[in-house]
């Protein structure tokens, strides 16, 4: 009896079609993970707040999420947990991780529901600033926001920059309300706090 054969062609497309398949499958892990969905992927991410002894991630979610930071100073132990300051599920995420080290690397991924993500199959990387002493002004700004309908915008990531100052963020109160030290911003390189003052235009 004669066995009925593939042709060679037909065989070398379907073998590269499936490692197409592989490669793709594999790169997209860190969003199509068991478990998770694209609209846990966090997004938006940024980092701020950076001093020499802390620093600050926010995030969003397309859907309500739990989330929290894994971070260490080895890339590949990261053995410390700084949980979300917003500790009911929402699409909005804010995590300060403190008592760090001067000018010193460290890394995080984002857990969020329960699966860790990366930056492009990395761990995110900050480094920390040089010691400062306390700036002799205390120059704070602050404001509130609203909903379409008027209401308080409750758990509101709110961002400033200023010239070549590094990026400050908060979150709005239960009033919608919020306020920064700006006072406190350093420069992008982290080793001296910028000039402001009352006459400074924001």
């Amino acid at each position: 009896m004669k066995k009925e054969k593939i042709p060679t062609i037909i065989g070398l497309v379907i073998l590269v079609i499936g490692v197409i398949t592989g490669v793709f499958l594999i790169k997209s892990q860190r969003i199509f993970r068991l478990g998770a969905s694209p609209e846990e992927v966090p997004k938006d991410v940024r980092i701020s707040n950076i001093t020499d002894s802390s620093f600050n991630v926010s995030w969003t979610t397309d859907k309500e999420t739990l989330g929290f930071i894994r971070w260490g100073k080895n890339v590949n132990d990261l053995d410390k947990v700084e949980n979300d300051t917003i500790s009911q599920k929402g699409y909005i995420h804010s995590s300060t991780i403190r008592s760090l080290n001067a000018q010193t690397e460290y890394y995080f991924k984002i857990n969020s529901n329960s699966q860790d993500f990366d930056n492009q199959e990395t761990a995110w990387k900050i480094k920390t600033g040089t010691q400062l002493a306390e700036p002799t002004n205390n120059i704070i700004i602050s404001g509130s926001v609203l909903n379409q309908n008027g209401t308080p915008a409750v758990n509101t990531l709110v961002y400033f920059s200023l010239g070549e100052g590094s990026l400050l963020s908060t979150v709005t109160s239960k009033t919608g309300t919020w306020l920064m030290p700006i006072s406190q911003m350093r420069n992008k390189n982290l080793d001296s706090h910028i000039t402001i003052n009352e006459s400074s235009s924001l």
